[in-house]
């Protein structure tokens, strides 16, 4: 149920993000609970993949490679029959944050210290 993706430049890993079908997320003790709860009331699981633990080496921050990730994340999750993507983001994490609003994800719920993001990707094709 979970798929990660490499971004390499020379050979080197410089990034590494996760999806996870949403209900595998959801049924799995091993996710935290702030996942489960910004979750709650969220109906459309069985369209949705979870996008999560994305990381970029600090030497390739802010060079559009976190962008790239998300971007291709969308096409496998849309190529894979899902409608919907949601991640969650740290509220402190302001460059995560931005990056998530200007590739159009909206803001589905929060807690005191995440956010959920969704995007619906069937809908730009």
């Amino acid at each position: 149920g979970f798929c990660v993706y490499y971004l390499t430049e020379n050979n080197n890993v410089i990034g590494v993000v996760t999806l996870t079908d949403l209900n595998k997320v959801l049924s799995n003790d091993e996710f935290n609970e702030d996942v489960k709860f910004l979750h709650e009331n969220y109906d459309k699981s069985k369209d949705t993949v979870y996008l999560h633990s994305i990381v970029v080496e600090s030497p390739f921050r802010k060079k559009g490679f976190g962008t790239k990730l998300v971007k291709e994340c969308e096409n496998i999750a849309r190529n894979s029959g899902y409608k919907y993507i949601t991640a969650t983001v740290k509220k402190n994490n302001t460059p995560s944050q931005s990056m998530f609003n200007k590739l159009g994800y909206s803001k589905y719920n929060s807690n005191d210290r995440k956010d959920l993001f969704i995007l619906g990707i069937d809908w730009y094709l």
